[in-house]
């Protein structure tokens, strides 16, 4: 699966390596998502959250100061305010059970294995799409159209005036 055309959607990356950042902004850039907000801990990230006001947030589990699943846990935690519903995508090195439950009971919406090939990632960006959980306010989403076995870009028309 290729990139989804996403333009409208704000993405919040929690990530400590600036490696892994770059590699995950490039990725958003080929949507054409032009709203990037990036953080090296955990606290970056939730300041960095009332800030940006994401529609997906894509965090490492090992971030420091304040891990990816405890992240979740605090911005699920009130649920007066808008934010707690944002999907979050935990990006883990090394998964295992208790991590996954944990990560579960902290309600993670999906959980991303690394080292991350592009491929994966669009394809859980689109089931999260798919679920109506990541939904841009007046975004026009496009998804690739298979065209005779190859892959061509489907073009939205533009809005009335």
């Amino acid at each position: 699966m290729g990139p989804l055309m996403l333009p409208d959607l704000t993405v919040l990356i929690a990530d400590p390596s600036v490696y892994c950042r770059r590699v995950l902004r490039d990725m958003m850039a080929q949507s054409g998502i032009k709203r990037v907000f990036e953080a090296s801990d955990g606290a970056e990230a939730l300041s960095g959250v009332a800030e940006a006001l994401p529609d997906l947030m894509i965090i490492d589990a090992d971030i420091p100061f304040i891990n990816g699943v405890e992240v979740t846990r605090m911005l699920r935690a009130d649920r007066s305010r808008p934010i707690w519903s944002t999907p979050v995508m935990l990006m883990v090195a090394r998964p295992h059970r208790r991590m996954i439950e944990e990560a579960l009971a902290a309600e993670v919406d999906d959980v991303l294995c690394k080292p991350m090939a592009p491929r994966n990632v669009w394809s859980h960006v689109g089931r999260l799409v798919d679920m109506g959980r990541v939904k841009p306010a007046g975004a026009l989403m496009q998804r690739p159209a298979e065209q005779n076995g190859r892959m061509t870009e489907r073009v939205a028309p533009a809005p009335a005036a």
